[in-house]
């Protein structure tokens, strides 16, 4: 047998790249795609995170080309997706169905500072528990889990 390591295949243009940063880190490997490029010539570089492991930064690349997900987007919080979300959606319902949408975004103010991206089904079962805790109706129970959902 060989003692050779396998070495590995190079990604494609445009599919990011791994860095290691150094020995004296917790998360010593980072993922990083070109977003642009100077005038003159140079990458411009985004940081997709830091990584325990080499395999995680490299999943991490994976699943960042299957989807080309906005980086920007990425780090947005719940509550600046439901403003950004109105501003298009509410021109096109009537009046009554802004009202229940507010009034479940208003129940979900546990979840107003949490960064979209990282929110979890637990997190929202969370907030729908707790709608249940404080909604004795019925009726006013379901309208706001249907617009929740």
């Amino acid at each position: 047998m060989s003692s050779r390591k396998k070495k590995e295949l190079r990604r494609a243009n445009g599919e990011g790249g791994i860095s290691y940063l150094g020995d004296n880190r917790r998360k010593p490997w980072l993922a990083r795609i070109t977003v642009g490029y100077r005038p003159s010539g140079s990458q411009i570089f985004e940081p997709l995170g830091t990584y325990e492991k080499r395999e995680d930064a490299l999943l991490a690349l994976k699943e960042y080309n299957e989807r080309k997900y906005n980086l920007i987007d990425r780090k947005i919080t719940f509550e600046q997706l439901y403003y950004k979300w109105t501003k298009k959606h509410f021109k096109k319902i009537t009046e009554g169905s802004q009202k229940g949408y507010k009034t479940a975004f208003n129940h979900c103010t546990s979840i107003y500072d949490r960064r979209f991206a990282e929110l979890r089904n637990s997190d929202l079962q969370k907030v729908i528990d707790e709608c249940r805790q404080r909604i004795c109706n019925e009726t006013t129970y379901k309208k706001f889990i249907q617009y929740v959902i």
